[in-house]
């Protein structure tokens, strides 16, 4: 399967499926299979504002699109295409670098009521910050939000007006969208107090960090009242305590699972930590003591730890299965996969992944009597 994004369907968890950087038609064409036969089975509310029927036109007008287009073109009508799903949670993002290219210019922007304006910016392009963008390539500002308000997700206008910004800093959206013709060449024209500057950001990796970058607030100066509220206050001030994830493999790694469950019930007994999802940081554990330190007997404790404790949840049973698939015991992932099954009939992709693999086990046993 040659697929590169991921679907993020509202309450269903992602799809997703990593590829080659470059896509051809087929590779595409794969792609939107899988999302126009995965969003049906997974989101429970999917046809609220879509009729079925209006979707699967949809699907197949782009099909025969798409040996017509580029890759960034056909990356913006599967965005257009989710969007018309009109719910804010359900919409196509990137979790993972490999896969299909996305990236970013080192601007954040915000559209104001007067104007779209930069907020802020990576140090090369302060000259920028505070001012109010005018052109975007090839297109006015007011034309490139017309163009990317189609391939917004949303529930509401407020989404709208939150994720055209974002959109207008993806060279591939940009260039999917017709507003620029280089995306290694973009530019952006912006007015300060009469002014007009031009910049070329050069386009780096969403999952960079911008460290260093030039807000257009000036942190010398006291913050504006409403980031004086008390709640704001505490919330910027907040120290959040050492993560369980980080602290309990720690102690495992230096004084055994013993000592672990010990530091694990501690920790659970602290107030502070009365709302933390432990079903998911025991999972961030079983997946560093597989990927990162290959000690597959202490996933496998860990996450038989998990199961134990919340025998109630689908989730902590589906890792302790995927941690018994990836070790090769194919028997106990089946058991443990059924059981996850049982307490989430509707999970789709433990379906798929329970008949493969009780094919592979049916194999395997026929083999060994032969």
């Amino acid at each position: 399967m040659a697929a590169a994004l991921g679907i993020l369907a509202w309450a269903t968890g992602p799809v997703c499926i990593h590829a080659q950087l470059s896509l051809d038609a087929k590779a595409w064409r794969e792609d939107l299979r899988v999302l126009a036969d995965y969003l049906p089975k997974r989101h429970p509310h999917l046809f609220a504002a879509l009729k079925r029927e209006e979707f699967e036109q949809d699907v197949k007008r782009l099909d025969e699109r798409i040996p017509t287009l580029n890759s960034q073109q056909t990356f913006v009508e599967m965005l257009r295409l989710v969007a018309r799903v009109k719910n804010g949670h359900t919409r196509i993002t990137k979790r993972d670098p490999r896969g299909f290219p996305w990236r970013r210019y080192p601007l954040r922007l915000y559209l104001y009521r007067d104007g779209l304006f930069v907020q802020e910016a990576a140090p090369p392009y302060v000259n920028a910050v505070g001012g109010r963008v005018i052109k975007i390539g090839n297109a006015t500002t007011e034309e490139a939000i017309r163009a990317v308000r189609d391939i917004c997700a949303h529930d509401n206008e407020m989404q709208i007006k939150t994720w055209i910004p974002r959109w207008l800093v993806i060279p591939e959206v940009l260039r999917g969208l017709g507003l620029l013709d280089d995306m290694e060449q973009a530019s952006f024209v912006v007015e300060q107090r009469g002014q007009q500057t031009r910049i070329d950001p050069v386009p780096l990796s969403i999952f960079d960090t911008e460290e260093n970058w030039v807000a257009a607030r000036d942190t010398s100066v006291q913050p504006p009242l409403w980031l004086k509220d008390p709640a704001m206050e505490l919330i910027q001030n907040y120290k959040p305590l050492r993560s369980l994830e980080d602290s309990m493999l720690e102690v495992l790694l230096k004084d055994g699972m013993d000592a672990a469950i010990q530091h694990y019930r501690a920790f659970k007994a602290d107030p502070r930590n009365a709302y933390v999802d432990s079903v998911f940081k025991l999972r961030l554990i079983g997946r560093r003591l597989m990927n990162v330190h290959r000690r597959f007997a202490d996933a496998v404790a860990i996450l038989q730890f998990n199961a134990a404790e919340h025998p109630e949840s689908s989730e902590a049973l589906f890792l302790l299965g995927d941690v018994y698939e990836r070790i090769g015991d194919w028997k106990a992932a089946i058991a443990a996969y059924q059981t996850s099954l049982k307490l989430r009939p509707n999970n789709w992709e433990l379906v798929d992944r329970l008949s493969i693999l009780n094919e592979k086990q049916n194999l395997k046993t026929e083999n060994e009597q032969q």
